[in-house]
C-alpha cells in the first residue's frame, strides 16, 4: 500500500506543553525507587545547574545528561522503569499548561496527526502521549538487551537534527508522507522542525531560538498570549482545509 499524504503537527513537551522537564521528574522517581545509580543521577543535577548558570550550551548539556541517564539505568529491568514512568506521569501530569490538552484535541478535530517529539526519556513520553491521545511519540531511547538496560543510548531526539529525523522515522513506520502544518517548541532543538512547518510557534523560546524566530518570521508567544494566537492559527488551518476541499470538488 503506497504511503498516504498526511498533515502532521509536531509538539514539544519540556517547557512547551509542560512547565519544566519531565525527564528530571522521572530521574527523581527512579532514584527514589532504587532503579537508578545515584552517582550519574547526581551528575545530571549538576549538569542541569551548569546549563542554567550559562556554563554549558544546550547541546553540550543535553548530550551530557543523556549519557548520564543511560549510565544510571545500566542493569535495570525495563519493565520496572516503565512502571516508574507511569507513576511519575500520574504525579506530574496535573502540571501541564492549561492549553496543552485543548491544543491536541483541536488538532485532532481538524484531522491533523500530532507527533510528540521530546528530549525526555521515551518511557515517560510514551505514557504522556497515551494520556494526551497523541498517536505518535518519540523520546530519548536508552538501549536494552534481553529486557535490561545496557547503559548506552539508542536515540537522542533533542540533539542536532534529531527531531526532524524522529518525525521522518515515525512517519515511515506509519506509512505516511508527512506535511508539517504546525509546530511548537521552546528551544534551538526545535528549529529543524520549524523550518519544515507551515505555522511555527516559538513558545517562551531560549535566546538562540528567539533570534532564529525573528529572522525567519516564526511566531513568538508566551503563556499569556498563546491561547489567542492558537485560535488564530487553528482558524487559518481550518480555512486552508476548506479551500482545499472546495478545489477538489470543482471539477
Amino acid at each position: 500500500m503506497p504511503p498516504r499524504l498526511s498533515q502532521v503537527a509536531v509538539l514539544d513537551m519540556d517547557g512547551t506543553l509542560f512547565p519544566g522537564v519531565v525527564g528530571l521528574a522521572l530521574v527523581s522517581c527512579l532514584a527514589a525507587q532504587g532503579l537508578a545509580d545515584p552517582g550519574p543521577v547526581e551528575d545530571i543535577g549538576r549538569v542541569a545547574r551548569r546549563y542554567e548558570d550559562g556554563e554549558l550550551d544546550l547541546v553540550s548539556a543535553t548530550t551530557a545528561v543523556y549519557e548520564r541517564y543511560a549510565s544510571s539505568l545500566a542493569g535495570q529491568a525495563q519493565h520496572q522503569v516503565q512502571q516508574a514512568a507511569r507513576e511519575c506521569w500520574t504525579g506530574v501530569s496535573g502540571r501541564l499548561f492549561p492549553f496543552s490538552r485543548r491544543l491536541v484535541a483541536d488538532l485532532a478535530d481538524l484531522g491533523i496527526r500530532s507527533m510528540l517529539i521530546s528530549g525526555s526519556p521515551d518511557e515517560v513520553i510514551q505514557v504522556a502521549a497515551q494520556d494526551l491521545r497523541i498517536p505518535y511519540a518519540r523520546g530519548a531511547i536508552a538501549e536494552t538487551d534481553a529486557g535490561r538496560y545496557t547503559g548506552e543510548l539508542a536515540s537522542m531526539p533533542a540533539v542536532r537534527d534529531g527531531k526532524s529525523a524522529a518525525v521522518a522515522e515515525l512517519a515511515r513506520g506509519a506509512g505516511l508522507v508527512p506535511r508539517c502544518v504546525f509546530a511548537i517548541g521552546n528551544s534551538i532543538n526545535d528549529a529543524g522542525v520549524f523550518a519544515l512547518s507551515v505555522h511555527s510557534v516559538a513558545f517562551e523560546p531560549d535566546r538562540e531560538l528567539t533570534a532564529l524566530a525573528e529572522g525567519n518570521g516564526w511566531l513568538i508567544a508566551d503563556r499569556i498570549c498563546l491561547p489567542t494566537l492558537l485560535t488564530t492559527v487553528l482558524s487559518s488551518l481550518r480555512a486552508q482545509q476548506q479551500v482545499g476541499h472546495r478545489r477538489r470538488h470543482t471539477w
